[in-house]
């Protein structure tokens, strides 16, 4: 997954967007505002977006390469995240 992917998926979801800029703006202390609320309310809209349909198509057909066409269902995966300048 790529910076593009997190693109992609900001420009199809205003809400999860403004949330992440949100999110921004209190910690650089551009905004006022309750930095855990505001995490929390991150989580929230993270965990209950639909993933981009082409970022889903994506996820999938490595998975299925990777791992068999049901494979990937029954195999525990570890996700590492990064940072963008890493």
């Amino acid at each position: 997954m790529s910076i593009a992917s997190f693109e992609l998926q900001m420009e199809a979801s205003p809400e999860l967007r403004k949330t992440v800029q949100d999110l921004a703006a209190i910690c650089s202390g551009r905004k006022q505002g309750h930095l855990q609320a505001a995490c929390e309310m991150a989580v929230e809209h993270f965990q209950s977006a639909q993933i981009h349909a082409e970022i889903r198509s994506c996820l999938l057909s490595e998975l299925t390469n990777q791992f068999g066409d049901a494979g990937y269902e029954e195999t525990l995966l570890a996700v590492r995240s990064s940072a963008v300048g890493e």
